[in-house]
């Protein structure tokens, strides 16, 4: 039983609902509707229905994997690899006592039909970090890579606490296509200060993990994500916007804050797509409310300037100025790139002298290459790994391999690689940064990779902290070292067979159909900026 506000309760008392008998229902409803005193008082009247409440207060672990992983990170450096925020709930969680007929529930909570008993508690997940630790451990490879590596880590880590706090970059999800256990779908955080967040991409679960990582500063941390950013129109990027708008609009309300639109860089097909899913799931028809649209198309040129006040700049572009005027942003362009039609990469220059080009997903581009020159740092895709180049290019993908290119041709201080075919769920394979054999390895190789480092989730990070992340890397290969040798054993057969793509042309050869009824960059109706739609949309949100 769905109830979202005290506006159904009449309707509720009214229901045909209680001429049936019922041996459990289950209430979605927040905290506020499941404490109302009618709404209880209507429950306590099916004295033969078991109540089992579900609402936002009850804290508890419903994914032990992504703690475990964490624990695990955590343990090779804890400034990059924080604990996440309900990390210890289990210390201080406990069970509220049934009242009545009346208890909350949670993940793995059970009820028995035959017999008909209550609800069952006792498969609740629970965590153990220091068997986590030991399992990690036991892994000799870890163990000794670690090791030869630890005191110049903890060197470097205090060298990175005088650097500079923002910004602060927190991966949500580093995976692609769908969730895993060790990665969620595609989201970023960028703090440019105390109180402006920029977020890249929103998948499904975006919110969710926010809450993972933030705890009960979550509400905070959403009412300060003033911008966000989608770059194309997949799920993995966009399907959980729906959701953190919502849940912003919320934050604001518990936080007692008067209402601030979300600015949302997007794609121009967004605009019908998300009024469409605003008003399937909603029970209040007010996207236009929530958010003010900005087509990524309009910012290919970068930021509008304010040299011709009075003259020739609308209303929307000097509201624009002053947006990201507020925030310190002096650049920001967005790059039509080849992937699907609309894709887009952007790149952010501040004031206070770091910049940032993200790719989202997309082939190398020479001209998000020219438009990203000299950045701090470079956050790109990399779904396939380095062998993979006819498939990734037949999906409009890079490869490892191509992304570190793009980062060189760039001339980027630092790449991050992000955004991983779930095939590389725990270790993503960049086969030119060890061998099977380790005297196999050369000074070439190793100087290659200096400025190259590997995205998790929950993973943060600051520019003072990238040289430190870029030596991690041998280490998480070492820690997942059992699906490392697997990933390279298969690229060697790979290698031993010519016609080894040739067996996969039928599979290629679909996803390059699917691939083109969406139009490229390359085509002359996809360059084309949709003007009157433009025009529509800004002067409606003025």
């Amino acid at each position: 039983l769905d109830c979202p506000s005290l506006a159904y309760l009449d309707s509720i008392n009214k229901s045909e609902l209680n001429s049936h008998s019922y041996h459990v229902i289950v209430h979605l409803a927040p905290n506020t509707i499941l404490n109302n005193e009618i709404y209880r008082t209507w429950m306590k009247s099916m004295n033969t229905t078991h109540h089992l409440l579900l609402d936002e207060t009850q804290k508890n672990i419903h994914m032990e994997a992504i703690y475990r992983y964490q624990t695990q990170l955590n343990y090779i450096d804890d400034g990059i690899f924080p604990l996440l925020s309900y990390h210890n709930i289990l210390k201080e969680f406990k069970i509220p006592e049934p009242v009545d007929n009346i208890s909350y529930g949670f993940t793995s909570t059970r009820i028995p039909i035959r017999p008909t008993l209550g609800p069952d508690n006792s498969k609740l997940v629970t965590l153990q970090p220091q068997n986590y630790i030991d399992i990690l451990l036991a892994n000799e490879e870890f163990k000794q890579t670690f090791t030869a590596a630890k005191q110049q880590l903890q060197a470097m880590h205090e060298i990175a606490k005088t650097g500079h706090s923002y910004p602060e970059i927190i991966f949500l999800g580093t995976g692609s296509a769908c969730p895993s256990k060790p990665r969620n779908t595609s989201g970023i955080l960028i703090h440019i200060n105390d109180a402006n967040i920029f977020l890249l991409e929103c998948a499904e679960g975006t919110t969710g993990q926010i809450r993972h990582f933030y705890g009960d500063q979550s509400d905070e941390i959403l009412s300060h994500i003033r911008f966000a950013y989608i770059s194309h129109m997949h799920a993995d990027h966009l399907g959980g916007l729906y959701g953190l708008i919502r849940q912003r609009r919320r934050a604001f309300e518990n936080l007692g804050h008067k209402y601030e639109k979300l600015i949302l860089l997007c794609p121009n097909k967004y605009v019908d797509v998300g009024r469409k899913q605003w008003n399937y799931f909603s029970d209040k028809h007010l996207f236009d409310d929530d958010v003010h649209i900005v087509f990524n198309r309009m910012l290919t040129n970068g930021l509008p300037t304010l040299t011709h006040i009075g003259g020739e700049n609308t209303e929307e572009e000097i509201f624009l100025f002053d947006k990201f005027k507020s925030i310190g942003l002096h650049g920001l362009q967005t790059v039509l790139v080849e992937h699907i039609y609309d894709a887009h990469a952007l790149v952010l220059r501040h004031i206070d002298g770091w910049s940032l080009a993200f790719s989202g997903d997309c082939k190398q581009s020479s001209d998000f290459i020219q438009a990203g020159q000299n950045v701090d740092v470079l956050i790109h895709e990399s779904t396939f790994e380095t062998g993979l180049e006819v498939y990734a290019s037949q999906m409009r993908h890079c490869t490892m391999a191509q992304a570190i290119d793009v980062g060189r041709r760039m001339n980027a201080k630092y790449t991050i690689l992000w955004h991983f075919s779930q095939r590389y769920a725990k270790i993503p394979f960049l086969s030119e940064t060890r061998t099977e054999d380790e005297s196999q390895k050369n000074e070439k190789q190793e100087q290659k990779f200096d400025n190259v480092c590997i995205s998790f989730d929950f993973m943060r990070i600051h520019l003072s902290d990238l040289p430190r992340a870029c030596e991690l890397v041998p280490i998480f290969e070492s820690m997942f070292y059992d699906e490392w040798l697997s990933m390279k054993r298969k690229q060697t057969r790979r290698e031993q067979e010519p016609d080894y793509f040739s067996k996969n042309t039928r599979m290629i050869e679909s996803k390059r159909k699917f691939m083109s009824g969406r139009a490229s960059p390359s085509n002359k109706n996809a360059t084309q900026l949709e003007t009157n739609t433009s025009r529509n949309i800004a002067s409606s949100q003025q």
